[in-house]
């Protein structure tokens, strides 16, 4: 069976949806069991709501609640596979850079400039932090540098391909400190529990608006995709525009078509004056409005703090359904 995905108007609140989703499939005779189910959401505030949420639907119709596991996407991934070893700290990590970096120093001199001391360690926590992110990122889509490599020299003309030797062996110089150790790399153990196809689960997941999973949290997924079903806050009629794991597909956004008209869009300087002007529009709109009948969309959640404080000089709160 393949992965499912179950559309939801985008009209509602996306997490008392869910909710409401969830109860459809699990409540029965006086409780709500989700005890066997990971809830995966994009961020911790995404899963701290939906807990209250949870809550509130759960009292509100006097149903006992067992909570299922609620996780944000990048805590999903050992939930699905079993790790061989303990995993290094991120400040391990970045010491283990180090070690490989100073004992490759002499050939990565043509790419980088090392540090003149061999003990001036902020300097070299600084060189280390440049391999450490660029691991984590080519990681997350399920490459080694190694892989990166061979990819590489395939492209015609691709002048990187020393820099690209050296990153590799830097890399493996780096997983061999961790071995040494009886430490592990928590990117390389998902890399290689994807391919020697060992994740597994015996819950059921339902992933909650996780509109851009990375490419390697993809490919453990298809490895329990008869577990999985994703929520897709979106006419059922747009399901061209999402692929089987409800990510955006970019291509199939770029030209369409809006109706919001250029005087309904307000242009400020930054989050204060988003907050000032939001407190403004809604004084405009408080003599035809409830508060019940008001939703604010907010496309980058660092404004909601904002918006709250300024909200609150007016004794508003804001019910944060995400």
């Amino acid at each position: 069976m393949a992965l499912t995905r179950k559309f939801i108007d985008w009209n509602l609140a996306p997490l008392p949806a869910a909710v409401e989703f969830l109860a459809s499939k699990f409540s029965d005779s006086g409780s709500l069991n989700l005890s066997n189910c990971i809830a995966v959401l994009p961020n911790r505030r995404a899963c701290r709501q939906l807990l209250i949420q949870l809550s509130k639907f759960a009292s509100t119709r006097e149903l006992s609640l067992q909570i299922p596991k609620i996780v944000t996407v990048g805590q999903l991934p050992e939930l699905l596979y079993s790790a061989r070893r303990p995993f290094a700290s991120e400040l391990t990590q970045k010491l283990a850079w180090v070690s490989a970096l100073k004992s490759l120093r002499r050939s990565g001199s043509d790419f980088f400039s090392p540090p003149s001391d061999e003990n001036e360690l902020p300097a070299w926590l600084d060189l280390a932090n440049l391999f450490y992110q660029t691991h984590e990122d080519v990681a997350s889509e399920g490459f080694l540098f190694q892989d990166v490599l061979y990819s590489a020299q395939k492209i015609p003309g691709f002048g990187e391909t020393q820099r690209w030797k050296y990153f590799a062996r830097v890399q493996e110089k780096y997983f061999s400190i961790l071995d040494s150790q009886g430490i592990c790399d928590i990117q390389r153990e998902r890399i290689a529990a994807v391919e020697k196809g060992n994740c597994s689960t015996t819950r059921k997941i339902f992933l909650i608006g996780t509109v851009d999973l990375n490419r390697g949290i993809v490919h453990m997924l298809e490895q329990v995709s008869d577990s999985v079903t994703s929520l897709v806050f979106a006419p059922e009629e747009l399901a061209e525009r999402f692929d089987h794991f409800g990510r955006l597909i970019p291509n199939h956004w770029e030209n369409a078509r809006t109706n919001v008209r250029d005087e309904q869009i307000e242009v400020v300087e930054g989050p204060e004056d988003q907050a000032a002007l939001m407190v403004k529009l809604l004084s405009e709109q408080a003599s035809q409005f409830s508060k019940d009948e008001i939703s604010i969309g907010v496309g980058d959640q660092r404004i909601v703090r904002q918006l709250e404080n300024e909200l609150s000089k007016f004794d508003v709160s804001l019910s944060w359904s995400w």
